[in-house]
């Protein structure tokens, strides 16, 4: 075998093995009752030049066991207001969550198309949307 391939084979080996966790959590997502939901700044929300990137993150999950969006926020603030709206059935949930730390919010597990909304103290809102 020329060194060529032998350097492509084990290149993807070794990717297999690096990004294998990875493949594995986004299935687990998918196929465990989890529905990831990406969280993103509003587009209401105007800028005002170039700043440096945000050391606020959340994370979010709806999992259908819990009948539950489980929420990761870090960096968010004291507090952060949490407003979920199923578009489908107009069921509308609010919450006042930690922000920092992991919160489970029960939303029941009406199906239909949910967004929610993360509201910080300093005024900056964050969107996302998911199907149940």
């Amino acid at each position: 075998m020329s060194q060529k391939l032998l350097f492509l084979i084990s290149l993807s080996l070794f990717a297999g093995v690096l990004f294998s966790p990875f493949l594995r959590a986004k299935e687990f997502l998918q196929t465990d009752g989890h529905n990831e939901i990406i969280v993103r700044p509003s587009n209401d929300q105007q800028s005002t030049g170039p700043r440096m990137p945000s050391s606020i993150r959340i994370e979010a999950y709806y999992d259908a066991d819990l009948a539950s969006v489980c929420a990761y926020l870090v960096n968010a603030g004291e507090t952060v207001d949490v407003e979920f709206n199923n578009l489908t059935t107009g069921d509308s949930f609010t919450f006042e969550i930690p922000g920092s730390g992991m919160s489970v919010l029960p939303i029941g597990g009406a199906a239909g198309y949910w967004t929610v909304t993360f509201t910080l103290p300093s005024g900056a809102v964050y969107e996302g949307e998911f199907v149940v």
